[in-house]
């Protein structure tokens, strides 16, 4: 497919992301970093896992591209892709207020999917994350 990350797993070769996590978690992982269906913050913990891919790198490649392609400023769709983007971190910021990780009281998955678009996917889409201090204090 000509994407990264991938791993191999047997005859078959994982390339995303969320399925190497899950595998690598299942087959090798502490038990600490996945949350089971009785775990009190299992919610949480399959919302934030999921979050990372779905919505929130989604929402900065979209403004890489935009970027990249140079709309002017006023452009609705650069508007509305900058928008969609402050939304997304301002929900990350409310959670990063009300728990020290994204699923709850203890690191997990959930963040380890997370922080690629929160740290070094910001290197190919500059964010300025001066207006999110829970999530500059969440990546300390």
């Amino acid at each position: 497919m000509g994407i990264a990350p991938v791993i191999p797993d047997g005859e078959v070769v994982l390339g995303e992301s969320g399925a190497i996590v899950e595998v690598l978690l299942a087959r090798h992982g502490p038990g600490g970093l996945a949350r089971g269906p009785a775990a009190p913050d299992f919610a949480s913990y399959l919302y934030w896992l999921h979050f990372a891919n779905r919505t929130l790198q989604p929402i900065m490649a979209r403004n890489m591209i935009v970027r990249r392609i140079d709309l002017p400023a006023d452009h609705p769709v650069a508007a509305s892709m900058r928008a969609r983007l402050d939304l997304a971190l301002r929900h990350v910021e409310m959670r990063c207020a009300e728990a020290p990780y994204l699923a709850g009281a203890g690191f997990s998955a959930a963040d380890i999917m997370s922080v690629f678009s929160l740290s070094a996917m910001r290197s190919f889409c500059p964010v300025d994350l001066g207006p999110y201090p829970q999530v500059r204090a969440y990546l300390q």
